[in-house]
């Protein structure tokens, strides 16, 4: 099930979420017209679409609206994580207006009331987004103009992009190490700290093939099975990736970029040919459709690797799906961490990955 929506959307959001909804209104879900509100009685029209922000349902539910036939559109970030947290705001706005789309990550949840799966979505190669009302003209231009942007960022983070501009490098970009992996563990499984004890005496010592025996063996444990179906899903996923860049930081090749203090936006910018990003997903659920995904398919479109920890076709919350897939997660870890030519070419190590992809097919 897939849903059209209008050439014009309202969208109400934190600014700093907002491109994040541009390249879904563009690429996904194909709008012409966002117009971006602050002010919730701007709205004129009786009969609309909006996309509210998960983080600013509190405020849209509790808004006294002159009528409520509007067609209210949400995007869980954390997928199920966000739905459990904002399961009674969910519940209102479905109680309260006339229509409202939940839009999932996965399709592990899809039997969910008004729940569409970002996995029937593909990226078009068409824009579509025309226009955006209400943001400034700087912020204009890094949507519309990336080049000019992109240009910005690198003159102003020199001392990091000239290092990167004309050298041939597979790049990952986001959290993805040891310390950054406990402190989620510290926040989203607090209620379990013999998850936290299990998992940190590993990761702290440095997660190496030795100790790959280990890490699975504690996805079998009571403790783990105990978890809710999304909460097991995203913490595999931060362990498998975790697991996976801290071994290709060993290559030259490499680079990972996860400073968020250093401004240096690889991600959003057009200059930078010689790189191939590598994409490994979202990390809790298993739609191609996600955020970083959408940024990786706008700029690294034809020099990118993707690696599917798992297939978007597959309701892992069924059966052994999920069981089955951890002896692939497993085999593929193993695969790569033997491959040890650290000064190897780029060309070598692409091909490398990319082997590894075909353990989980």
């Amino acid at each position: 099930m897939t849903k059209r929506f209008r050439d014009k959307c309202y969208l109400y959001s934190p600014e700093h979420r907002f491109f994040h909804y541009f390249f879904y209104a563009d690429y996904v879900f194909q709008i012409k017209q966002l117009v971006i509100i602050n002010d919730l009685d701007a709205i004129n029209e009786n009969t609309c679409e909006i996309i509210v922000d998960q983080n600013y349902l509190s405020k849209f539910v509790n808004f006294n609206f002159k009528n409520y036939d509007k067609e209210c559109n949400i995007l869980l970030s954390n997928d199920g994580i966000d739905y459990e947290i904002h399961s009674k705001n969910i519940e209102k706005l479905k109680n309260t207006f006339k229509k409202v789309n939940i839009f999932s990550l996965s399709n592990f949840f899809i039997s969910k009331k008004s729940t569409i799966s970002l996995n029937n979505y593909k990226f078009q190669k068409r824009r579509s987004l025309k226009k955006i009302l209400g943001i400034n003209l700087l912020k204009k231009i890094k949507y519309f103009y990336p080049i000019f942007y992109s240009i910005y960022n690198f003159i102003a983070n020199f001392k990091y992009s000239k290092n990167l501009i004309f050298q041939k490098k597979i790049v990952f970009v986001g959290k993805a190490d040891s310390e950054s992996l406990i402190k989620v563990l510290e926040k989203h499984f607090s209620y379990n700290r013999k998850i936290i004890v299990n998992f940190s005496n590993i990761f702290l010592h440095g997660c190496k093939i030795d100790c790959l025996n280990q890490v699975f063996d504690l996805f079998y444990k009571t403790e783990f099975e105990n978890l809710k179906f999304h909460f097991k899903y995203h913490l595999v996923n931060l362990i498998v990736r975790t697991i996976l860049v801290n071994h290709l930081k060993n290559f030259e090749c490499f680079y990972h970029k996860m400073n968020a203090k250093i401004p240096l936006d690889l991600l959003h910018s057009n200059i930078y040919n010689k790189l191939i990003m590598l994409d490994l997903g979202s990390k809790v659920g298993n739609s191609n459709v996600n955020s970083r995904s959408l940024l990786i398919n706008r700029f690294y479109n034809k020099s990118k690797i993707k690696i599917n920890f798992f297939s978007d076709n597959t309701d892992y919350n069924k059966e052994d799906f999920f069981k089955n897939r951890l002896i692939l997660l497993k085999n593929s870890l193993n695969y790569i961490l033997n491959f040890k030519e650290f000064n190897c070419s780029i060309e070598i190590l692409q091909n490398e990955l990319i082997k590894m992809d075909r353990f989980l097919r």
